[in-house]
């Protein structure tokens, strides 16, 4: 999507084919899932093959901006703007963003009797500085991750968009608040899930991709950390910075941006060919087989002897060439189903069948009818929310943060300031539009 930018989503990133990662450190034959002190390390997520959370400033600030921050971009007048929030933690960081829980307090209701007694209306706040995005590429990025968002919502296992605002220095997406924590989180607690739960959890993440491939969208960066527990226990899938929008899979339209988290990138991508959806299939069966086995289908043999051999082109190796070995402890369904989704020939692979007529439905109906999901799924039944999840959290308040890290919810909550030279060469034309209100969640709130 944007070879020009190494872009990281809270841990994933687009890895430009100039230029080998040198900060990834990977030993796939360490149990994945294994708690360390409570807490998730950069040491774990590079076990993964993601990269660790970085400062986009290179240090943590404690100052406020309020210079820039606390009044609206000119190019515009939103009806809503960052004063209408009260920002309470912060619960994620990236190279590029910043994620706050965010309450909602509309100016003009906050001296209402009838609003101040109301339960609090949570969000997640994802905050970009502008002065990151340098070129026509990033403002595509940013929209391309706008119109997704737009699409998702009110869908049931999708992270939805309540809105979009724009100051001086940064970008806001307003967006669900998904309280449950994510899977990465709670695997590193249970090393490993029953059948049925990861059956579970793939049906609805299967559910939601076909939806994103119906819109003509790619996921491209599906992976434990970005798979959420809602307060039922039901997924919601979250961040669309890797994703690609406009693609008409009918007529088999294809991309080629080298881009995701290592660990998950399909053998197609990693061998430059051009590809379509078949990357999220092969995504999901990586996910598939850490729920279902504890570990990553991939081994880097002697690692644990040599730990130079832990590199990305070594991994990126394995993943092309190496069989996928299959725990004995599985199913015979739960193999086969392994097998079709972590078939290295993307036309061979299950989900990705290709019918001119048909689109991406075809091979989203062979899922369905795979024997791993059908009969044990109702697909009907499961796409309506009327199956109990297998795990519901456990949560003691709107505002409960303990399943998410506290190397974020212990930061102090700030915005760190830019400085007049960066604001004065941000050409805020580049923003127009940005502003965005969904209206059907402010209908509902009574605000429009």
């Amino acid at each position: 999507m944007h070879r020009s930018i190494r872009t990281q989503t809270l841990d994933s990133f687009i890895i430009k084919k100039s230029k080998k990662l040198s900060t990834i450190s990977l030993d796939p034959n360490l149990n994945l899932y294994e708690e360390k002190a409570n807490a998730v390390s950069d040491s774990s997520l590079t076990d993964l093959g993601q990269s660790p959370i970085e400062d986009p400033s290179g240090s943590n600030s404690n100052y406020i901006d309020v210079s820039g921050d606390m009044q609206s971009s000119p190019s515009s007048s939103p009806s809503i703007c960052l004063q209408d929030f009260e920002l309470l933690k912060v619960i994620g960081r990236g190279s590029y963003a910043k994620v706050f829980l965010a309450e909602y307090r509309p100016r003009h209701l906050r001296n209402n009797p009838n609003h101040q007694q109301q339960p609090p209306r949570l969000y997640a706040m994802k905050v970009i500085k502008k002065s990151i995005v340098n070129d026509d590429e990033d403002i595509d990025w940013i929209q391309c991750e706008k119109n997704v968002f737009e699409k998702a919502t009110n869908h049931p296992f999708l992270v939805g968009l309540h809105s979009c605002f724009q100051t001086q220095s940064r970008l806001f997406f307003v967006i669900e608040f998904v309280t449950g924590g994510d899977l990465m989180y709670h695997m590193q607690r249970q090393r490993k899930l029953p059948e049925s739960s990861a059956r579970f959890y793939a049906a609805e993440i299967t559910v939601a991709l076909n939806f994103l491939h119906e819109h003509g969208v790619i996921y491209r960066d599906l992976k434990l950390d970005n798979v959420l527990l809602d307060t039922d226990g039901h997924i919601k899938l979250t961040d669309y910075g890797m994703c690609k929008e406009g693609l008409d899979f009918k007529r088999d339209e294809r991309t080629s941006t080298f881009c995701g988290t290592p660990n998950y990138l399909a053998p197609e991508m990693l061998r430059n060919h051009d590809y379509n959806f078949s990357v999220d299939w092969w995504a999901l069966g990586v996910l598939m087989f850490e729920m279902m086995a504890g570990r990553s289908p991939f081994e880097i043999v002697g690692s644990a002897e040599n730990p130079d051999l832990n590199t990305e082109d070594r991994l990126f190796q394995v993943i092309l060439e190496q069989p996928i070995r299959i725990p004995r402890s599985l199913t015979v369904k739960a193999k086969n189903v392994l097998e079709g989704f972590l078939n290295k020939d993307p036309r061979c692979r299950l989900g990705c069948r290709y019918d001119p007529m048909l689109g991406c439905q075809a091979g989203f109906q062979d899922i369905c009818l795979h024997p791993f999901f059908y009969p044990a799924i109702d697909w009907q039944r499961l796409e309506s929310r009327q199956i109990v999840p297998p795990y519901k959290p456990i949560l003691t308040e709107d505002k409960d943060l303990s399943h998410f890290d506290p190397q974020f919810t212990n930061e102090d909550v700030v915005l760190t300031p830019e400085d007049d030279e960066v604001l004065a060469r941000i050409q805020q034309s580049e923003f127009e539009g940005f502003e965005y209100v969904n209206p059907l969640i402010m209908t509902v709130e009574g605000n429009v």
